[in-house]
């Protein structure tokens, strides 16, 4: 017996089947200049179906200092996913952003990286977004200023991954 869906169809290709999601309430910085995973960032899924999809959505806010700016990749288990092609000596990522011109020290910056990926697998998979500073420092969450008053926030940043019927 066939299961009708209420569009009328009766196949389960492109309905979500599950959704983990991880989400960074605190603050993190980083002064290196190698990729590390950002801590609270990181979601495991076992897909049901080896041919099913894995729609991945990141959002993340930060700042970096003087004018410089932190940048992020997306990885697979231990394979950096969804980044730049190789071009002379410049950096591979899923995405750079949070760029300050010094002044004002309270801009936040937001990053969005959306991701249709092909695992291929039912076993465990973790993705999880790495980052590095691209000079300076990095932070996410908040800004550089972050005086504890009312005229300085701090924000949240988030990683979704959603298993999609093929």
């Amino acid at each position: 017996m066939a299961i009708y869906y209420g569009d009328g169809s009766n196949s389960s290709a492109g309905r979500v089947v599950q959704v983990v999601q991880d989400t960074k309430y605190d603050v993190s910085s980083t002064t290196s200049s190698s990729f590390a995973d950002i801590s609270g960032l990181a979601v495991t899924i076992t897909p049901k179906s080896s041919s099913h999809k894995i729609l991945v959505t990141a959002e993340l806010k930060g700042w970096a200092q003087n004018s410089q700016m932190g940048a992020v990749r997306l990885r697979r288990g231990s394979t950096d996913i969804y980044i730049g092609s190789p071009q002379d000596s410049r950096e591979r990522c899923s995405g750079a952003g949070w760029y300050a011109n010094g002044s004002p020290t309270q801009v936040m910056g937001t990053m969005v990286i959306n991701y249709l990926d092909s695992p291929s697998t039912t076993s465990s998979t973790t993705y999880k977004l790495r980052w590095r500073r691209l000079s300076n420092i990095a932070w996410i969450n908040r800004t550089s200023y972050d005086n504890n008053d009312a005229d300085n926030c701090r924000a949240v940043s988030s990683i979704t991954v959603m298993e999609i019927a093929a």
